[in-house]
């Protein structure tokens, strides 16, 4: 049986490369720094990993990877998965309010996935 991924799909590298970007856009060009008040997306500075959207685009990415198969070491995908539970979870959704340690978890998941692919 031929393993899909080793044939050459440029479908498939375009669309990886556009979840590696959006990534390292997610890490790169969001604040860490945890604003005082809630901040929504018509906040201006609403560019702050705080938001719960930036978690919710983290987790899409990150299970974007994982469904195409372009995390190959499974500890790293069982991470992922984790990460991703966690991000999804009602118990993270319904928290009024995001933590330092949620945005430092999710720069970790990132970073990992990054050094994955």
């Amino acid at each position: 049986m031929v393993n899909t991924l080793e044939i050459e799909n440029p479908n498939l590298t375009a669309t990886s490369e556009r979840i590696i970007t959006g990534l390292k856009r997610l890490r790169d060009e969001y604040k860490d720094e945890m604003p005082e008040e809630i901040v929504h997306s018509y906040s201006p500075g609403s560019k702050t990993k705080a938001r719960k959207g930036w978690f919710c685009s983290v987790s899409g990415l990150l299970e974007s990877l994982n469904y195409l198969g372009l995390i190959e070491d499974p500890i790293t995908s069982k991470r992922l998965e984790r990460g991703i539970e966690k991000f999804n979870s009602e118990r993270f959704k319904n928290r009024e309010r995001t933590r330092k340690i949620d945005i430092t978890y999710g720069n970790l998941l990132i970073n990992l996935a990054l050094g994955e692919v």
